[in-house]
């Protein structure tokens, strides 16, 4: 029942309020907490990001949607869609960037030291460079939730492939803030329950083209 959904949760009710990179409840109605009204939008369920989505006349992206629009027209066998797509390091998003990622040096690497300067939290929407697409943060920053439910892909070539099938495991991708590199690839998938809300969880809206 719609009861029973929860669709975002005020950040300092989680964690002791120490991830304030969400919104808070001010009596009346959601805002950003103070300092970051540019960042995502976080602490917010699956149900939320599709419930938003709808009231702002978008939908969440399908899978292969984000998936196509992650890669900004790189090629499908490059592990991420900026630059030229063969890696992952400090300064290219938003991310536990001492789990970085260079195809040229064998792939991924840990350097402990970097969590020296390694400051956690989301950044600015915009902070980073785009992708081939124009678009910011596909990578990083939050993860953002997909339409489709978790499941293994069907065998054989698809187009336009959506899980539906109310399994509950909701696909999130692009990787957060505390993720390594690794976990930000464009083909890399994680789910999550529909009334989950965490500090790292956001969304991104798809409109139709008028």
């Amino acid at each position: 029942s719609v009861s029973s959904r929860k669709f975002c949760c005020d950040y300092t009710m989680r964690d002791g309020g120490k991830f304030p990179y969400g919104l808070t409840w001010d009596g009346s109605k959601w805002i950003s907490a103070e300092g970051f009204e540019n960042h995502p939008a976080v602490y917010i369920s699956w149900f939320g990001a599709d419930a938003y989505c709808t009231w702002a006349g978008g939908s969440l992206p399908t899978e292969a949607q984000w998936e196509y629009a992650a890669r900004g027209g790189n090629s499908e066998s490059l592990p991420f869609g900026i630059g030229d797509g063969t890696k992952m390091v400090q300064g290219m998003a938003c991310f536990l960037f001492s789990g970085y990622y260079d195809m040229a040096n064998g792939g991924y690497i840990e350097d402990p030291s970097l969590n020296d300067i390694y400051e956690p939290g989301t950044k600015d929407v915009g902070s980073y460079v785009p992708n081939g697409f124009g678009l910011y943060d596909m990578h990083g920053n939050a993860y953002e939730y997909c339409l489709d439910e978790y499941a293994d892909y069907p065998a054989g070539p698809v187009s336009d492939y959506v899980c539906l099938d109310g399994n509950g495991r909701n696909i999130l991708r692009g990787g957060g803030w505390l993720n390594v590199a690794p976990e930000l690839r464009s083909a890399c998938r994680f789910y999550q329950k529909p009334n989950v809300a965490l500090e790292h969880n956001g969304f991104r809206i798809v409109f139709s083209a008028k």
